[in-house]
């Protein structure tokens, strides 16, 4: 395959990686079949977020929701229980973090993931975590590992994933790493796309 940036994927690799996406949701196995260049702006759902649709400068806060606008204020005071922490990873993409109102669990973190691909496609993904243990000393971490995944047309990824981090002592602020990656086989089991975000960096705050 190309390993140029300008490669567009085949009809099938396209199949596939929606077919992926729609498994790291948590909505499991589902059988696409696209026509050529049938989606478009006017079949996106409204709510429905693309990326490459969106002007630099042109979001404002009532448009993505507060949980993803950094405010800029720096706390003074120790976070109160239950808050929820905002930031952008090193790849410019946002991140968020909520922690529950005991201050014992990260209740969830969202963010966005850029891949790149052996074939030279680019992905970029949402990923999340959910319920992980908070430490007295504000460490967290998790991470998955699945190999086998049926995303059609024969093909099967290998996915997984990894997120740890950790809160100031005051708890108004937080650092971290984020990694995602899919291998994926053909029905001979070759492997014929390697999707990479590397090890990302974070960081959040009130």
């Amino acid at each position: 395959m190309s390993r140029l940036l300008g490669h567009r994927p085949s009809p099938a690799m396209v199949v596939a990686m929606l077919a992926l996406f729609i498994w790291l949701a948590g909505t499991g196995y589902a059988a696409v079949k696209l026509p050529a260049n049938s989606v478009g702006s006017k079949t996106i759902n409204s709510n429905a977020f693309l990326f490459s649709k969106v002007q630099n400068g042109s979001l404002r806060a009532q448009d993505v929701g507060a949980r993803l606008v950094h405010r800029g204020a720096a706390a003074k005071t120790p976070a109160p229980p239950g808050v929820v922490f905002g930031g952008r990873t090193a790849q410019s993409w946002p991140i968020d973090i909520e922690v529950s109102k005991d201050g014992r669990q990260v209740v969830r973190t969202d963010a966005g993931v850029h891949l790149q691909c052996t074939s030279g496609s680019v992905i970029n993904q949402s990923d999340f975590y959910k319920k992980l243990p908070l430490s007295t000393t504000g460490g967290f971490s998790s991470g998955f590992s699945q190999n086998g995944v049926d995303i059609g047309n024969g093909q099967r990824a290998d996915v997984a994933g990894s997120m740890k981090g950790k809160l100031n002592a005051r708890r108004t602020s937080g650092t971290g790493t984020w990694s995602l990656k899919f291998v994926v086989h053909d029905a001979t089991g070759a492997v014929v796309d390697t999707c990479d975000s590397g090890v990302v960096t974070w960081k959040v705050k009130q």
